[in-house]
């Protein structure tokens, strides 16, 4: 079958379709048992690719095959923690002024954030 990331493709884009998942895992293992024997550098790297297409491919089938709706790949940008109820203590200025000159005695200033 694949020697290489191009063959495989080639030969998924003729054959993909209607080869089953299970055949199509069994050409993927054995890729990666050919892997495992010694060849080639030039063989090596052809056959990685080919395994790399075949995985893919095999992913995406599975996905489409399991369930008919869209993946949401969405990130979750929600907030880890509710922020809003934790409160820093409010200083004075005097407070202030007393913290930030220790804080210049020290020489240990924290950087500046623009």
């Amino acid at each position: 079958m694949a020697t290489n990331g191009e063959s495989a493709a080639q030969w998924l884009s003729e054959h993909g379709e209607t080869t089953p998942v299970e055949r199509l895992q069994q050409i993927r293992d054995n890729i990666a048992a050919k892997l495992e024997d010694n060849i080639q550098d030039e063989q090596h790297i052809g056959l990685l690719e080919a395994l790399d297409v075949m995985d893919s491919y095999i992913i995406s089938k599975e996905a489409l095959t399991t369930d008919n709706s869209p993946i949401d790949i969405r990130p979750d940008l929600s907030p880890l923690c509710d922020n809003r109820a934790a409160t820093s203590p409010g200083l004075s200025e005097e407070e202030k002024k007393k913290r930030f000159n220790e804080l210049l005695k020290t020489g240990k200033l924290p950087p500046v954030i623009s």
